[in-house]
């Protein structure tokens, strides 16, 4: 049984792992291509 949690833990953390990678490399991408988050969030306010 503990060997199966421990076996579960480290699968939850690969996920973690891979979606917050795939976020961040699309930020960058969205950023690289012209896109930036703070210009676009004051031109708002």
């Amino acid at each position: 049984m503990g060997e199966d949690s421990v076996l579960g833990f480290h699968l939850v953390g690969i996920l973690a792992f891979s979606l917050s990678t795939q976020i961040f490399f699309f930020l960058a991408t969205l950023v690289l291509s012209g896109f930036d988050p703070l210009v676009s969030v004051s031109q708002d306010s």
